[in-house]
């Protein structure tokens, strides 16, 4: 599949949600929003919607819990799958938020990280969940959405260590 004709389907996200901007600011200008989550997997099933991009972790239980599945992640009662040919990556990050007034808190936490990340990495890499979601990655047709103007400069100055890389 082209990227043009990826983009030419129609996505699904939560209202509100980070994602959006990302996408659309991606090409991906045919987006619905829905308030409710469970309500976006109606949207799917009754074909309102093509896409509901997830994180690579996130897919599988949500549709296992949705539908009955079979062994290539298809749904055997409803209309949905998880598509294993296609991954759309862009920089999405997860914060701590502290308040400014902590310094004592951010001082310690960022220590915390940067001298243990190594560490964290590979308990990361490691974690059941994680390890089986990064080998289903491989193999993957990859679009990659390079301009997130979302994220700050300071965001999107941090080291290339820090973001998953394929």
């Amino acid at each position: 599949m082209s990227i043009d004709a990826l983009k030419s389907m129609t996505l699904v996200q939560g209202q509100g949600w980070g994602d959006i901007p990302i996408l659309v600011g991606g090409g991906f200008t045919r987006m619905q929003t829905s308030p409710s989550f469970d309500n976006i997997f109606k949207m799917i099933d009754s074909n309102r919607a093509d896409l509901f991009p997830r994180s690579i972790i996130e897919p599988y239980g949500e549709l296992s819990s949705r539908c009955n599945l079979d062994d290539s992640y298809v749904c055997t009662d409803k209309n949905m799958l998880v598509d294993d040919n296609l991954l759309v990556v862009y920089k999405l990050p997860m914060f701590y938020f502290v308040s400014p007034k902590r310094q004592d808190l951010i001082d310690l936490l960022n220590k915390a990280f940067t001298n243990n990340y190594d560490g964290f990495l590979e308990f990361f890499n490691n974690h059941p969940l994680v390890k089986d979601s990064l080998q289903k990655m491989e193999g993957r047709q990859v679009f990659r959405i390079e301009q997130n103007e979302s994220l700050s400069s300071a965001t999107s100055s941090l080291p290339d260590k820090y973001w998953l890389s394929l």
